[in-house]
């Protein structure tokens, strides 16, 4: 029985001052370290960033940060998970001319909420589960300063942002 009691108190001591250690030294983040050192995409989805030339990190959330990149001199834009050690790709888009956008997408816009709005850049999305979408970067036309990101497949069907 003492066996018993002296094995329970030293595993909870175990267990309590493990857990204590782990909340007083929190995970490296990723966007610290991309500040720092941006090249640690490449090296994490190399077949992303292999030839990418990083311009900015911006964070969106206190969960989603947004890299800007430039590969085979097109824009592209990549929104990642913040506060992780490990980053997870939420989607990749690269910047497209809005002459490839189908009529029946731009239809679609035209027929929603958004009348009062125009297209200022178009770009095609890819998830990391196969999911094609064109993303709209609108901007209101009474106020410039109202930007808005809407989603849309290729058949016109509104789409879901990734957070």
């Amino acid at each position: 029985m003492k066996t018993y009691k002296f094995a329970l108190l030293f595993y909870s001591i175990f267990f309590v001052h493990n857990y204590v250690a782990a909340q007083g030294n929190p995970q490296v983040r990723d966007r610290d370290i991309l500040e720092k050192q941006k090249s640690v995409l490449i090296k994490a989805y190399p077949h992303i960033f292999e030839t990418a030339d990083i311009k900015d990190v911006i964070k969106i959330s206190g969960q989603h940060s947004k890299v800007i990149y430039i590969r085979d001199s097109v824009c592209h834009e990549s929104y990642i998970s913040s506060g992780r050690k490990d980053m997870l790709l939420l989607e990749t888009a690269a910047l497209i001319n809005t002459d490839l956008v189908p009529e029946i997408v731009k239809d679609a816009f035209k027929d929603s909420r958004y009348k009062n709005y125009e297209i200022s850049r178009v770009f095609i999305v890819s998830r990391p589960y196969g999911e094609r979408l064109y993303r709209l970067d609108i901007i209101n036309r009474d106020d410039k300063n109202d930007i808005k990101e809407i989603y849309f497949d290729k058949s016109g069907h509104p789409g879901s942002s990734p957070f």
